[in-house]
C-alpha cells in the first residue's frame, strides 16, 4: 500500500525528473526506472549504492534541479531540531514538488465500506470512516526514530506549520489500511 501510494503521488506531479532521498531496498527506484522515469537516487549510506552519496542535511544539487523530490520515511531518523533545515534543503533542490511520508503514531479505528456501485455515487472506491487518537508517550515503535507525528511534542499541527513556511500542502492523507504512514504532496512556494 505504501509503495502504491508513493508511485501514485509521484505520477500526480507529472515530473520530468525525480530525486529520491533514502533508497531503502530500491523497490521504488527499480519500479520508476522500469517505467522510464528520469530518476536520481541519493542516500548517505554508500553500501545501498545510490547514484549520489550525500546527507539530506546538505544536498549537493543545484537550486531547482528536480521537478519532484521524494523523501519517504526518512526525516524521523534525524533529530526534530534538524527537520526544518532538511525542509529547506528539499525546497532548495525542488523545482515544483516535494513528497514526504512520515510515521504517524496513534490508536486507530478504521472502517472501509465498499459496494459495487459506490464509485458511481461518490466517485471513490470506498467510504472510509477513520478515527485516531494521538499517543502521548515518548516510546516509539521503531528504536531508530527520534520523533513521530502524533507523539507528545510532535503534533500534526506543529509539523504542518513547518511545511507551510515554504510549501503549499496540495494533498495530505493517511494510507488506508496502513494509517501509520502520513503522506504529503507539497508544492514549492
Amino acid at each position: 500500500i505504501s509503495y502504491f501510494n508513493q508511485i501514485e503521488s509521484i505520477k500526480k506531479t507529472n515530473p520530468d525528473n525525480i530525486l529520491e532521498i533514502g533508497v531503502g531496498n530500491n523497490t521504488l527506484s527499480t519500479y520508476l526506472r522500469s517505467k522510464g522515469f528520469d530518476l536520481t537516487t541519493c542516500d548517505f549510506d554508500e553500501s545501498l549504492k545510490p547514484d549520489i552519496v550525500a546527507d539530506i542535511r546538505k544536498l549537493p544539487f543545484e537550486e531547482n534541479q528536480f521537478d519532484t523530490v521524494v523523501a519517504f520515511e526518512i526525516l524521523e531518523h534525524l533529530k526534530f531540531k534538524e527537520f526544518e533545515g532538511c525542509l529547506k534543503q528539499l525546497h532548495k533542490v525542488s523545482n515544483k514538488y516535494v513528497i514526504i511520508s512520515l510515521p504517524y503514531s496513534g490508536i486507530y479505528l478504521e472502517i472501509l465500506i465498499r459496494f459495487p456501485w459506490i464509485k458511481k455515487i461518490i466517485k471513490k472506491d470506498f467510504i472510509r470512516i477513520f478515527l485516531s487518537v494521538p499517543l502521548i508517550t515518548h516510546k516509539f515503535r521503531c528504536k531508530q526514530h527520534y520523533w513521530e507525528v502524533g507523539r507528545k511534542g510532535f503534533s500534526k499541527n506543529k509539523v504542518r506549520k513547518l511545511f507551510k513556511k515554504d510549501f503549499i500542502i496540495k494533498e495530505d492523507f493517511r494510507l488506508p489500511i496502513s494509517p501509520h504512514h502520513w503522506m504529503l504532496i507539497l508544492k514549492k512556494k
